[in-house]
């Protein structure tokens, strides 16, 4: 596997520093579906390309983001 491959990959703690909050709550997000992550071998894992998905489309506001909302 190349190191590209190997950086797209994230664990809980890489996820939450990258995306610049705390680690439960990044925690919390993951267990309800809020984020996009798969857990394998009981370990939380995150695909940057689709942390850094959170912020496309319209504009939202953060909190509206990370609970997956549009805001009307």
């Amino acid at each position: 596997m190349n190191s590209l491959a190997i950086a797209e990959i994230m664990n809980l703690e890489e996820a939450s520093r990258y995306l610049r909050i705390k680690r439960r709550t990044l925690y919390t997000l993951a267990a309800r579906g809020e984020v996009p992550a798969a857990k394998i071998g009981g370990q939380w894992r995150f695909r940057r390309s689709h942390l850094d998905g959170l912020f496309d489309g319209a504009r939202q506001t953060p909190a509206v983001m990370m609970a997956g909302k549009v805001a009307t």
